[in-house]
């Protein structure tokens, strides 16, 4: 998590490597946020940095969305056990914008701070 920066370039190249080479063209692709964790040896800034990389990765590579999960994680456990809750999210975002249907699948995001 030290190069979490390098983020910012590597999930893109990986999202546009796969689908360059599965010759299906810009198909959704969902990315689940960090689930929150207290990794004892590192600072917790490298989450927030990788986080936000994965948030400007969904919001410049098209056809890619966000799922949070800062509200379901877990701190005490690096694989939190409420798998459900992303999976729905995923299916309301996949719903929306893969499948054109008229609903709400996003908390609002701020614009600026």
């Amino acid at each position: 998590m030290e190069h979490s920066y390098q983020y910012r370039t590597v999930l893109p190249a990986m999202i546009a490597s796969w689908r360059a080479d599965w010759g299906q063209g810009d198909f959704p692709f969902g990315i689940v946020q960090l689930a929150p964790f207290r990794y004892s040896k590192l600072d917790p800034r490298n989450c927030a940095e990788l986080r936000e990389s994965q948030l400007l990765t969904a919001k410049s590579v098209p056809n890619t969305g966000l799922i949070v999960t800062m509200d379901i994680g877990n701190v005490n456990d690096i694989h939190p056990l409420n798998k459900q809750d992303v999976g729905k999210r995923l299916a309301l975002w996949a719903l929306a914008k893969a499948y054109g249907k008229d609903l709400v699948y996003s908390a609002p995001t701020p614009g600026s701070a």
